[in-house]
C-alpha cells in the first residue's frame, strides 16, 4: 500500500540513473556542475544587473540613495589602513577604527564587510566616498552568489542534488536576496556565513576522526565572521550546538532510534568509547574558541586593546550597542522605526516574507513544506531536518517578536526556505510516481481518491505545483528586476524640476527623507531655494506656525508661505505618520488636504516604478518601507495654486487641535498612546447615553436581583445540555461549571463581537447573543435528550447541591451587601469609587477597548473584562450601576463557590472510583467534600481572628494566677477572659481591616475570598476568582477526558483552557502568569497520567498545548493589542514573611497539607513493605526514629534561618520538595490515581506560589505589596481545593484506622491512633479559629459606614447619611459639606446629556471625594484619581501630572486665555461647579465662566452650576498658552 508523502519513507535517490527517462539520463550525462553552473550564472545576472540603479548618465558614481550605504561610504572613505600588525588591533589609535576618525560618533555595524570592501576598493584605488560604494555594491553581490552555491550544497548533503539545485534556484530567484544584493548592506554576509555555518554543522554530524575536527575549526571561522558582520550572528552558534546533540544522540544513544543519512534506526553505529559525547562537546568548544578569535580580528574595535590577547570589551562599542538595542525595541523616538508602531510580532514580518520577499506562491509552499518536516521529523525520527529547522526558527523567533523587524533581517531564511520548497517539491513529484493506493485519511473524501499515487492527477498535481512555484517565482524575480531597468523616480522628478520649475523656485523637503531635485550635471540643471519641513516634530501650535509661516531669521525655514512646490519624495513619512496618530493629527491632516488641494497646493507630478513583468504590474506600496523607499519610491510633486491663504491654511491645519498631541516613543503606537484615534473618540463620545443605556423605572428595576439572578440561570441551563457531554469523564458531568460557562457564553461572544469590530455595544446586541446562546443549548439539548435525562436521573443529587451551593452564596453575599450598599464611605471605603466608575464607563462605551473615565480621551488601560461580563446583563435588564455594583459582589462570589465546589467534588467522587473499583460509589462523601471545598474558598478566614479573640479575652481578663508564665498565664487569661465576658464584660472591638494586613510592620495586603467580598470592592482580584478556579477545573477535567480516551472531548477542552486562560488575562492579569503555568503543566500531565505509545501522547499534548496558545493569542489579540505593560518582569524580594505570620494566614490549610502527607507516605511505605527503595523522603519517614531525626532536622533548620528570615523560604521548599516526590511516585506507579495525582500537584504548586513571592517580587510594586497580595489570593484558592480532597482524603484513612482499632487490628493507644487523635484535634481547633471572623468580622465590617439604613441594593443611599470634610487650599481650616449637595448635578448629567461627552470637575488626592461626578455618571473627566492613572499609565506619567496640573489652574487662574485653551485642548462638553470646586478653585477664578461666551449655564441648583461648552465658539490658538511644567504631587 503506497502512503501518502506525509508517511512515505524519507526519499532518498538512487545511485545510477534510469535509463527511461531521457531527461533524467541527459541530467546524469551532464552531471550536477553545468546545471549549477547556469543557476550561478542567473543569479549573477539577476544581482549585478543594475547595480547603477540611482546613477543617473550624466553622473560618474551613484548617488547613494540608500543612507546605510551613505553613512558606510563616509566611514570608509575617513578609514586608512594602519602601518603594522600591532597598530591594527590598537583600538585608541588604529587609523581604520570608525571611532577614531573624528566624525564617526557611533558604529554599530560589522567591521568585516566594511574592511572586506575597503581592502577591495583599495586596490582597485577607489576608495573615495563616490566610488567605494560602488565596490562595496559589487561585494555585497558576490557574497550573495556564494550564498546562492551553499544552497545546492546544503541541498546535496541532505536530500541529494536534485533538491540542491532547485534550492539554489530559487534562492536564485528569491526577490528579497536579489535587493539588498544591490545595497551595501551587512545582511548578505551575515546570511552566507549563517548558511556556511548550517552546511558546516550538517557536514559534522556525519564525519569522523580528523576531518571532525577540521570541520569544527571550519564552524567556529564562519560563526565568528557572522558575528563581525552583526553582532546578532552570534545567534546562530545554537545550530553547531544542535549539531553537537544530534551527533551525540545518533552515536551514543541508538535507543532513541534516531535516523539521519548514513545512520539508521537499527544499523550499528561506529565503534565508540563510553563517555565519546565528551569529544564531540571539547569539538564544540574547540569552535567557540575559534569563534572568539576570528570575532577578534574581524571586529577588533568591538575591544579596548591595545593588543590582540587584551580581551575587555570598548565600552563606546558595548554602549552603541546597547542602544542600538534600545531602538531595536522601539523605546526611544528615532524617526525610521515609526513605520513598525502597527506591526504584529511574528504575524508582520511572516506577511511581509510572504507576499513581498518570497512570493506568495514560493513563501506558503516553502512555509508548509517546512512544517511538514518538522512533522517528519517527529514521527519518524529523522533528525537529518533538525538543523534546517533550528537555524529557519532562530532567526524567526530571535527576530519575530521583535518590534524593528526589517524584511532585510530575516534574509538568512530565505535560503532555508528554497532547501524546503525544493526538498516539497521533489518529495511531492516522487510520491506522484509512486505505485499503490492512496493512504486510508485521503481516502476518506471523494476529492481526494482521484489522486492516487501513479495516477495522471497526481502526476499533474505535482507537475502544477512545481510549475506554479518555480515559475511564479521566477515572474516575480523578473518582474522585479524592471525596478533596475527604469530611471530612478528621484531621478525623474529632478528632471521634471530642471526641466518645468523655474529656477530659484521655493521647494520643499522632509527632514529624514531624501530631498528632490538631486543635485548632478544634468544639461539644464537650476538652483532652488529650499523651504525645509520637520513632519516627524511632534505636532503643536508652534509646529503648525512653523509649517505654514516658518521660522524668522531661518533661510531654509521658511514655510508653506515661501514655497512654489511642496515635494513627497516617497511614502515614508506620509504613511508612517497615520501610525502615531497621536503624536501627529495635524501633519496627518496636511497630507490629506495636499492630497485634496485644500491646502493651496495640487498634484502637479507623480513619479513611481512598480515591478512589471509581460505587463503586469505589482504596487507594493504596501510593503515594509525599506522595501521600497530606496530603489523605486513614488515621489509627488505639489504646485501652488492661486487659492493659497496662509490664514487659511493655518486654520485649516488647526483643526486637528495639536495643542492635544504629545510625544510618542514608536513602540507606543500600537495603543497610539493609550488614547484613542479621532473616529474612535467621536464613536465612543457619541454612543452610550445614560439613559439609553439604564433605565432606574425599567422593567427590572422593582426587584433587580430576581431578575438578575433568572437572566444568569436561564443563560447557565442553556449551556448544560453540551457542558455535560463535553464534562462526560467528570461524576457530575461537570454541571456547576455550566454557571460560569453560561455567562461566558453569552459576555464573551458579546465582547469578541465588539472587540473585532462586528457591532457596537448595546442591549440589542447582548439579547441577540442570548438568544443565540438559548437556541444553541436547546438544539443540542433535543438532540441528546434521551441521554440528557439519563444524566438528570443519575445526577440530580450532585446537580441540586451544586446549585444549593451556588444559591446559599449569592443570598449570603447579597444579603451583607444590602446591609451596607454604600459604594464610598472614608477612610475605609476602599477603591469603590474607581470600580463604579470604571464599570459604568465600560457599561456605557460603545466599541472596545472601553474609555476611560479619569482620563478623558484616552483608552482604559486596566484588566477589564470582569466589568464587561457585569455589564452584559446591565444592558440586558438596564439596571443602575449603584444596583449592580452590588449584584456583582454575590454573582461572582457564587461563581467561585461553584466552581470551586464542581472540582472538590469531582477529584474526590473519582478517587472513591478508583478506590473502590466500582462504577457506581456512594455520593455523599464527593457533595460534602465539594460543600467544603466551597466553604473554604468563600468563608474561611485566616487565623487572625482567632487571635483578636484572644487578645480581646486577655485584655478583660482579672485574673493574676500564673501572670508571668508563658504559655500557661496565657491560656489562664484566656479563661479568665471568658468567663468575665460571659458573665457580662464587654470586649475591646473586633478590628476587622486588620485581619488583611497580618503581616504586621508590612505593606503587605494579606487579603482571604471571604474578607475580599465581605469589603466587597468590585475589583479585579475579586472578579477573577472564578474565572482562575475555572483553570484548575478545566484542567482537572482535561485530565479526566484524556485518561477516558475521549480524543475529540480532549481537544476541545483544550481549547476552553487556551479561552479561559485568554480570559484571565483580561479579567486579573496578575493570575495570568499562574494559570499558564498551571495549563503548560496540567496538559502534559494529563498526557501523562494516559496510557498508549509515547509518540501519540507527546503529539497530542503539543497539539494540545499549541491549540491552547493559539486561542488564548488570537482571541484576545484586540485586547492585548490595545493594552499596555510597563517595565514587566520580576526581582529579588524586598522582604520576606516571618513563618509565624505565614501560619496565621494559611494555618488550617498548612495543617491539612501535613496531615496529607503523614497519610500519603504512611501509604507508600507500607504498599512497599516500609523498604524505602532509596528514595530519601520515604527513608526520612521510614519510622519514629527517623521521624524524630527529621524533626530535629526542620528545627535547626527554623533556628539557623529565622534571623536570616529565612525560615519560610526554607520550610516552605521542604514541604514542595515533599509534594514532588508524592507526584513522582504517583507517575511511576502502575495503577496512576488521577484524582489523587492532580490534588498532590495543587498542593505543590500552592506551596510554590505561597512562598514564592518571599523569593521574588514584580517590579514596580510597592515594596511587595501587591504580589503578596495577589499570589497569596491564588495560593488560597489552590489551598482550599487541595485541603477540601484532603479532609476527605484523611478521614477516610482515620475512619480505617478506627475500623482497625474497633476490630483489634490496631491498639486503642498506639502512637498512630494517638498521633491521629492529636492531629484530628489540632485540625479542628484551627478550623474553629478560621471561622471566628465569620461572625466578628462581619458584624464589626457592616458597621463601617456613615449611618445605618434599611436593607436595600441602593449603592448611593450613603448620600443621604455622608458628610465629609476637606482642607482649603492656603488654609488650616477644613470645609465639612453634606455628599447629597453634589447628587443633583450628578442626576442632571445622567438624565440630560446625550451620549458620553469629556467633562471636567476639580482634582484631588485619591481616596477622596474629588472624581465623583465622574465616578457615579461614568462621564469621562479630564482627569481623575491621578495615582491609579499613573499605575495604569506608568510611560504616560508626564501627561497625568500635566492634566492634573492644568485642571488645577483651569479652576484657579481668573483668566479666560488658558481657560479657552484647555477646554479646547481636552475637547470638555461640559464644566460641573460643585462642593469641591467651589473648595478648590478661587471667587475669580469661578467668576470667569459666566463671562466666557463659548459656555452656556444649562443648570444651576443654588451654588452647583453646570456649563455647557460649545467647542466652535473657543478662539483658535495661535501660540501655545502658558501653562504649569508637569511635576509629580
Amino acid at each position: 500500500m503506497a502512503e501518502s508523502p506525509i508517511d512515505q519513507p524519507f526519499p532518498r535517490e538512487s545511485a545510477s540513473p534510469r535509463p527511461r527517462r531521457a531527461l533524467r539520463v541527459a541530467l546524469y550525462a551532464l552531471g550536477w556542475p553545468i546545471p549549477l553552473l547556469l543557476i550561478v550564472l542567473l543569479s549573477i545576472g539577476l544581482r549585478f544587473h543594475g547595480l547603477d540603479w540611482d546613477q543617473p548618465p550624466e553622473a560618474e558614481a551613484p548617488l547613494q540613495m540608500h543612507p546605510d550605504e551613505r553613512f558606510l561610504s563616509m566611514v570608509s572613505a575617513r578609514l586608512d589602513w594602519p602601518e603594522s600588525l600591532g597598530g591594527y588591533f590598537d583600538t585608541r589609535t588604529s587609523p581604520l577604527n570608525p571611532y577614531n576618525d573624528g566624525q564617526t560618533n557611533a558604529y554599530v555595524y560589522g567591521t568585516f564587510p566594511l574592511f572586506a570592501v575597503k581592502a577591495v576598493a583599495t586596490l582597485r584605488d577607489a576608495d573615495s566616498y563616490e566610488e567605494t560604494v560602488i565596490w562595496g555594491r559589487r561585494v555585497t553581490a558576490a557574497f550573495d552568489v556564494g550564498t546562492v552555491i551553499l544552497a545546492f550544497f546544503l541541498g546535496r548533503a541532505l536530500f541529494g542534488v536534485r533538491t540542491g539545485l532547485l534550492a539554489a534556484l530559487l534562492y536564485a530567484l528569491s526577490v528579497l536576496p536579489t535587493q539588498i544584493a544591490h545595497f551595501w548592506t551587512m545582511d548578505p554576509y551575515l546570511t552566507f556565513f549563517a548558511t556556511l555555518t548550517l552546511l558546516l554543522s550538517i557536514h559534522w554530524v556525519r564525519a569522523e576522526g580528523f576531518r571532525a575536527w577540521l570541520i569544527a575549526c571550519g564552524i567556529g571561522v564562519a560563526v565568528g565572521l557572522a558575528v563581525a558582520c552583526k553582532i546578532n550572528g552570534a545567534v546562530f552558534a545554537v545550530i553547531p550546538a544542535t549539531a553537537c546533540l544530534a551527533r551525540a544522540a545518533l552515536r551514543d544513544h541508538p535507543r532513541f532510534g534516531l535516523e539521519w543519512p548514513g545512520f539508521v534506526a537499527g544499523s550499528p553505529r561506529p565503534s565508540r568509547p563510553p563517555w565519546s559525547w565528551a569529544n564531540d562537546f571539547s569539538m564544540l568548544c574547540l569552535a567557540g574558541a575559534i569563534s572568539l578569535i576570528v570575532f577578534r580580528i574581524a571586529q577588533p574595535y568591538a575591544f579596548a586593546g591595545p593588543n590582540f590577547w587584551d580581551m575587555a570589551l570598548n565600552q563606546q562599542w558595548w554602549d552603541d550597542i546597547s542602544r542600538e538595542r534600545d531602538f531595536q525595541q522601539g523605546n526611544a523616538d528615532f524617526p525610521p522605526f515609526i513605520q513598525f508602531a502597527d506591526g504584529t510580532p511574528f504575524l508582520t514580518p511572516l506577511k511581509n516574507l510572504v507576499l513581498w520577499g518570497a512570493g506568495p506562491a514560493f513563501g506558503l509552499f516553502a512555509i508548509g513544506a517546512a512544517i511538514t518536516a518538522a512533522v517528519l521529523m517527529f514521527r519518524r525520527r529523522d533528525v537529518s531536518f533538525l538543523l534546517p529547522l533550528v537555524s529557519l526558527a532562530t532567526v524567526f523567533v530571535f527576530w519575530g517578536p521583535r518590534f524593528v523587524a526589517f524584511m532585510r533581517y530575516f534574509a538568512p531564511m530565505y535560503p532555508l526556505l528554497a532547501l524546503f520548497a525544493a526538498w516539497g517539491l521533489i518529495t511531492l513529484w516522487r510520491w506522484a510516481r509512486s505505485e499503490g493506493p492512496l493512504h486510508p485519511r485521503l481516502q476518506r473524501w471523494r476529492a481526494t481518491r482521484r489522486f492516487e499515487p501513479g495516477s495522471r492527477p497526481a502526476a499533474s498535481l505535482a507537475l502544477g505545483a512545481m510549475a506554479i512555484v518555480i515559475g511564479a517565482t521566477a515572474w516575480w524575480a523578473l518582474a522585479f528586476q524592471s525596478v533596475y531597468s527604469q530611471e530612478h523616480p528621484r531621478i525623474a522628478a529632478t528632471r521634471w524640476f530642471y526641466d518645468n520649475a523655474p529656477a530659484f523656485s521655493g521647494v520643499t523637503s522632509e527632514v529624514w527623507d531624501d530631498r528632490i531635485p538631486w543635485h548632478f550635471p544634468a544639461e539644464n540643471r537650476r538652483d532652488y531655494r529650499p523651504v525645509e519641513l520637520e513632519p516627524y516634530e511632534t505636532d503643536s501650535v508652534e509646529k503648525v506656525h512653523k509649517l505654514v509661516y516658518g521660522v524668522p531669521g531661518e533661510s531654509v525655514r521658511t514655510g508653506l508661505a515661501s514655497a512654489d512646490y511642496v515635494v513627497v519624495s516617497s511614502n515614508r513619512i506620509r504613511e508612517s505618520v497615520k501610525k502615531l496618530e497621536r503624536e501627529y493629527p495635524a501633519t496627518i491632516r496636511f497630507y490629506h488636504l495636499l492630497d485634496t488641494g485644500e491646502l493651496g497646493f495640487e498634484r502637479v507630478a507623480t513619479f513611481r516604478v512598480q515591478p512589471t513583468f509581460l505587463g503586469i504590474s505589482i504596487n507594493d506600496q504596501g510593503a515594509e518601507e525599506s522595501f521600497t523607499v530606496y530603489d523605486h519610491p513614488e515621489v509627488r510633486i505639489y504646485a501652488k495654486t492661486s487659492v493659497f491663504d496662509a490664514a487659511r491654511a493655518f486654520d485649516l491645519l488647526m483643526q486637528a487641535v495639536p495643542e492635544s498631541a504629545h510625544n510618542l516613543l514608536p513602540r507606543q503606537g500600537r495603543t497610539n498612546g493609550l488614547q484613542f484615534t479621532p473616529s474612535e473618540a467621536a464613536t465612543q463620545q457619541n454612543g452610550g447615553t445614560f439613559t439609553d443605556v439604564f433605565n432606574p423605572n425599567g422593567w427590572a428595576s422593582g426587584l433587580p436581583w430576581l431578575w438578575w439572578l433568572i437572566w444568569l440561570q436561564v443563560a447557565a441551563f442553556a449551556t448544560v445540555p453540551w457542558v455535560t457531554w463535553l464534562f462526560r469523564a467528570l461524576p457530575a458531568h461537570g454541571y456547576g461549571l455550566s454557571k460560569l460557562l453560561g455567562l461566558t457564553s453569552v459576555a464573551l461572544p458579546t465582547w469578541l463581537i465588539v472587540a473585532w469590530g462586528a457591532a457596537h455595544f448595546s442591549g440589542a446586541l447582548v439579547w441577540y447573543v442570548f438568544t443565540a446562546s438559548l437556541l444553541i443549548g436547546l438544539g443540542v439539548g433535543v438532540l441528546r435528550i434521551r441521554s440528557l435525562l439519563e444524566d438528570v436521573k443519575e445526577h440530580w443529587r450532585s446537580w441540586l447541591t451544586i446549585e444549593a451551593v451556588f444559591m446559599v452564596a449569592f443570598f449570603a453575599f447579597l444579603a451583607l451587601r444590602a446591609y451596607n450598599p454604600d459604594l464610598w464611605h472614608h477612610p475605609q471605603g476602599g477603591e469603590k469609587p474607581m470600580e463604579i466608575a470604571y464599570l459604568t464607563a465600560v457599561t456605557r462605551s460603545t466599541i472596545m477597548p472601553p474609555y476611560d473615565p479619569w482620563f478623558a480621551g484616552g483608552s482604559m488601560n486596566y484588566y477589564y473584562m470582569g466589568w464587561f461580563f457585569l455589564a452584559v446583563p446591565v444592558r440586558a435588564l438596564q439596571i443602575v450601576p449603584e444596583v449592580a455594583f452590588n449584584l456583582g459582589v454575590p454573582t461572582y462570589a457564587a461563581l467561585a463557590a461553584s466552581v470551586a465546589c464542581t472540582v472538590v467534588q469531582s477529584l474526590v467522587a473519582m478517587a472513591q472510583k478508583v478506590r473502590s473499583g466500582a462504577e457506581r460509589v456512594s455520593r455523599r462523601p464527593a457533595l460534602v467534600a465539594g460543600i467544603l471545598g466551597a466553604f473554604f474558598l468563600v468563608a474561611i478566614a485566616n487565623l487572625d481572628g482567632a487571635h483578636q479573640w484572644i487578645e480581646r479575652l486577655q485584655r478583660v481578663n482579672s485574673w493574676s494566677f500564673a501572670s508571668g508564665t508563658p504559655v500557661v498565664g496565657g491560656a489562664v487569661g484566656i479563661v479568665g477572659g471568658f468567663w468575665q465576658w460571659i458573665t457580662g464584660a464587654t470586649l475591646p472591638g473586633f478590628d476587622w481591616w486588620r485581619s488583611s494586613r497580618v503581616h504586621f510592620g508590612t505593606f503587605d495586603i494579606t487579603e482571604f475570598p471571604y474578607w475580599t467580598f465581605l469589603f466587597a470592592d468590585l475589583h479585579p482580584h475579586l472578579m477573577g476568582m472564578p474565572f482562575f478556579g475555572a483553570v484548575v477545573g478545566l484542567v482537572v477535567a482535561y485530565c479526566a477526558t484524556v485518561v477516558s480516551g475521549l480524543r475529540v472531548r480532549g481537544w476541545l477542552i483544550a481549547a476552553l483552557i487556551g479561552l479561559f486562560v485568554g480570559l484571565v488575562r483580561t479579567v486579573h492579569t496578575w493570575d495570568f502568569p499562574t494559570v499558564v503555568l498551571i495549563a503548560t503543566l496540567g496538559i502534559p500531565l494529563g498526557q501523562l497520567l494516559r496510557t498508549g505509545r509515547w509518540q501519540q501522547r507527546f503529539w497530542d499534548g503539543v497539539g494540545h498545548l499549541a491549540l491552547a496558545g493559539v486561542v488564548a493569542a488570537v482571541l484576545f489579540a484586540p485586547y492585548t493589542g490595545r493594552f499596555e505593560t510597563f517595565d514587566p518582569g520580576i526581582m529579588r524580594a524586598p522582604e520576606t514573611t516571618k513563618a509565624h505570620q505565614f501560619f496565621v494566614h494559611f494555618g488550617i490549610f498548612i495543617a491539612l497539607a501535613a496531615a496529607f502527607l503523614a497519610v500519603r507516605y504512611r501509604e507508600e511505605l507500607v504498599a512497599r513493605r516500609f523498604d524505602h527503595r532509596r528514595n530519601p523522603f520515604l527513608a526520612v519517614t521510614n519510622g519514629r526514629l527517623e521521624l524524630l531525626s527529621l524533626f530535629v532536622f526542620l528545627a535547626g533548620m527554623v533556628a539557623f534561618t529565622w534571623s536570616f528570615g529565612l525560615t519560610t523560604i526554607a520550610l516552605g521548599a521542604v514541604i514542595v520538595a515533599f509534594f514532588l516526590n508524592l507526584l513522582w511516585l504517583e507517575l511511576r506507579s502502575p495503577e496512576r490515581n488521577t484524582p489523587r495525582t492532580l490534588a498532590t500537584a495543587l498542593y505543590a504548586l500552592a506551596f510554590s506560589v505561597a512562598v514564592g513571592v518571599d523569593v521574588v517580587t514584580l517590579k514596580n510594586d510597592i515594596v511587595r505589596m501587591n504580589t503578596v497580595f495577589k499570589f497569596s489570593l491564588q495560593a488560597w484558592q489552590l489551598f482550599a481545593l487541595a485541603s477540601a480532597f484532603s479532609a476527605w482524603y484523611c478521614s477516610r484513612a482515620l475512619g480505617e484506622l478506627r475500623t482497625a482499632v474497633r476490630q483489634g487490628h490496631a491498639p486503642k493507644l498506639g502512637w498512630k491512633t494517638i498521633s491521629a487523635t492529636a492531629g484530628t484535634a489540632a485540625i479542628a481547633v484551627l478550623f474553629l479559629g478560621s471561622t471566628l471572623f465569620l461572625f466578628s468580622g462581619t458584624a464589626a465590617r457592616q458597621q463601617a459606614r456613615f449611618a445605618q439604613t434599611s436593607p436595600t441594593l441602593d449603592g448611593f443611599v450613603f448620600f443621604e447619611h455622608g458628610t465629609f470634610r476637606e482642607p482649603s487650599p492656603g488654609s488650616s481650616e477644613e470645609v465639612e459639606f453634606r455628599l447629597d449637595e453634589d447628587l443633583p448635578l450628578i442626576m442632571w448629567l445622567r438624565e440630560n446629556v446625550h451620549g458620553s461627552p469629556v467633562i471636567v470637575e476639580a482634582v484631588g488626592p485619591l481616596y477622596r471625594w474629588t472624581g465623583r461626578i465622574s465616578e457615579y455618571t461614568g462621564l469621562p473627566t479630564v482627569i481623575g484619581w491621578d495615582w491609579h492613572q499613573v499605575q495604569q499609565r506608568t510611560d504616560y506619567a508626564g501627561l497625568v501630572y500635566e492634566r492634573r496640573n492644568e485642571t488645577e489652574l483651569f479652576f484657579r487662574d481668573p483668566g479666560t486665555d488658558f481657560a479657552n485653551a484647555y477646554l479646547r485642548k481636552y475637547n470638555v462638553r461640559y464644566v460641573v461647579i460643585g462642593t469641591e470646586e467651589r473648595i478648590k478653585s478661587t471667587p475669580a477664578g469661578l467668576a470667569k465662566f459666566g463671562a466666557m461666551p463659548a459656555l452656556t449655564e444649562v443648570f444651576r441648583d443654588g451654588e452647583n452650576v453646570i456649563y455647557e461648552v460649545d467647542q466652535s465658539q473657543l478662539p483658535v490658538p495661535r501660540s501655545t498658552v502658558a501653562r504649569p511644567a508637569p511635576t509629580a504631587p
